[in-house]
């Protein structure tokens, strides 16, 4: 390169440099003139309030626990201890409405 060519480039750069300086500043402003103001945090209380029974019920579901969704085959029942569907177990009840035992045989069948 000449000295002219390099002489063009560092003019070229430097009044690349000074436009972009003063564009920023046209945009964002100075920063010198911004006010800040500060907002201070209450105390926080040493004490521990009881919380809320809505938000912490012992009732609510717990994700944790395999849910069942659907509904139980002809014959099942819901069974909430063991959460699922398990046989019913039918009791055979006579004309006055008393349940009786099934019947078995000699056999204990």
């Amino acid at each position: 390169m000449k000295g002219s060519s390099i002489a063009t480039v560092v003019l070229i750069a430097v009044i690349t440099t000074v436009v972009a300086a003063l564009t920023v500043n046209a945009l964002l402003g100075d920063p010198n003139d911004e006010k800040v103001t500060v907002n201070y945090m209450d105390v926080i209380e040493p004490t521990v309030a009881e919380p809320d029974a809505e938000v912490f019920n012992v009732e609510a579901v717990n994700p944790t626990v395999e849910v069942y969704v659907g509904e139980c085959k002809t014959g099942e029942r819901w069974d909430e201890d063991e959460q699922r569907c398990v046989e019913e177990e039918t009791e055979e009840v006579d004309e006055d409405g008393d349940s009786t035992e099934p019947e078995t045989d000699e056999t204990g069948e």
